[in-house]
């Protein structure tokens, strides 16, 4: 997955941004990116602006991150695909244990341990992160951490910060309600012994390969959190149904078809009755 959009959210939002170069097409490459949550870092720069970290988060031969804010509040997009921000870790809230880089966002900040946030930054990376949870349909209860909190044992960052007081803010700040409902599902018109499944799968799964098959794999991903089923992620319009079936998918799948399904032959593969369902 890739989140090209968040220059215009965060804009959306009443932000000031600049987007760094290539940022739209910058990912790591070792592993996937299917974030669902998003990590509140310091960059232990030197007290007062430093202008030149972004350029250091954008090289992708270390570790960086997708976002970064600036002392005077201003957001940099970094990049748009996944990133070593996380590093090792216990877990938090909706992020596995030891897989920050998959299902989080890394919002770096301008700032070091002990130094005063401006008020300023501190109320942009507040509105900011307010706007991508809405955006993306994160609950900021349990898809919102410090880096401190995944990694306790070795970090400290952000600091001085609280992070329920942090979270607290966030939910101050009223989301946009949804529209009303997921689109329907058009009629099934997959051929007899093909189903929808990873996109990695076997020519009969059809999981995005043919751009054609996307659309409906939305739809499919949008009735999946409009059921409940993607953990963390609470709209149905949320970027997370991207039309690519992939493992957090197939996960969802999973969920639904444990607990609607019991049936099923095929746990992670949405057939014509899982489709049907789903459809309700």
């Amino acid at each position: 997955m890739m989140l090209t959009d968040m220059a215009d959210v965060l804009r959306a939002g009443g932000l000031t941004v600049q987007e760094h170069p290539g940022w739209k097409t910058r990912t790591q490459t070792d592993g996937p990116f299917a974030p669902r949550a998003l990590i509140f870092h310091h960059d232990a720069s030197a007290v007062g602006p430093s202008p030149t970290v972004p350029a250091y988060l954008a090289d992708t031969s270390h570790p960086g991150a997708q976002l970064w804010v600036a002392y005077d509040g201003t957001w940099h997009t970094i990049a748009a695909g996944r990133m070593w921000h996380a590093g090792a870790g216990g877990g938090w809230g909706v992020i596995p244990a030891q897989a920050g880089n998959t299902f989080s966002v890394g919002v770096e900040t301008d700032h070091t341990t002990g130094e005063p946030w401006p008020p300023a930054q501190l109320a942009a990376i507040i509105k900011g992160v307010a706007a991508l949870c809405s955006h993306y349909g994160w609950d900021p209860a349990i898809a919102v951490c410090g880096h401190k909190e995944y990694a306790p044992l070795r970090k400290v960052d952000p600091a001085p910060m609280d992070m329920a007081w942090f979270r607290s803010q966030l939910a101050a700040i009223p989301s946009p309600p949804p529209p009303t409902g997921p689109p329907a599902l058009p009629r099934w018109s997959l051929p007899l012994a093909h189903y929808y499944g990873l996109i990695t799968g076997p020519d009969r799964s059809h999981g995005g390969y043919n751009l054609s098959e996307r659309p409906i794999i939305r739809i499919i991903q949008q009735r999946l959190i409009a059921k409940g089923y993607v953990p963390g992620v609470t709209r149905w319009d949320s970027n997370w149904a991207d039309g690519l079936f992939e493992a957090a998918t197939l996960d969802a799948v999973f969920r639904f078809q444990h607990h609607e399904m019991l049936d099923t032959q095929f746990y992670g593969q949405v057939w014509q009755d899982d489709y049907a369902r789903l459809a309700r």
